[in-house]
């Protein structure tokens, strides 16, 4: 569901119940309830797709868990939107890791580097993103935090 935001750019929670409260602060010292980075948006949702054409720069978008569901913060070029989407509406987060070959040899000597592919399916259109490179892990962690942890499906695949 597309959110509105107020005038300073934040959620008013108490208007969305599908999507519960935020985090307390000592849930958040937890290490539960904190956003995850940014990743690129690609498709999926038609308010950020309208916005996503206006220009070539690239369309970054944030979560921020709810005790019931996840905010979508979508920003380019200073164009903010946020969705809101229910864990009921989730069926599947599919995860695609994908190891690419080192810039060169000299400067990433042994290190793995990969970038990944993001899709939320439900009920609703598939959302997919694009997952930078080095940060596959990060966005893996950020969802196996949540209630909807049993729902991730990880795909590795290599060069």
């Amino acid at each position: 569901m597309f959110i509105p935001l107020e005038k300073d750019g934040s959620i008013n929670i108490k208007n969305y119940p599908f999507l519960g409260e935020w985090y307390s602060f000592m849930d958040r010292l937890k290490g539960i309830g904190r956003g995850s980075m940014k990743v690129h948006y690609k498709s999926g949702i038609a308010e950020f797709d309208q916005l996503n054409q206006l220009n070539v720069d690239t369309a970054f978008v944030n979560f921020e868990p709810t005790t019931k569901g996840i905010i979508l913060r979508f920003n380019k070029t200073n164009r903010i939107r946020a969705f809101g989407l229910a864990y009921t509406s989730i069926h599947q987060i599919q995860i695609e890791n994908i190891r690419i070959a080192p810039k060169s040899r000299l400067s990433q000597k042994g290190k793995d580097r990969t970038k990944g592919k993001l899709f939320i399916e439900g009920n609703f259109n598939t959302i997919v993103f694009a997952i930078p490179v080095n940060q596959v892990e990060k966005i893996v962690s950020f969802f196996s935090k949540l209630p909807i942890s049993d729902r991730i499906k990880i795909i590795d695949t290599g060069i």
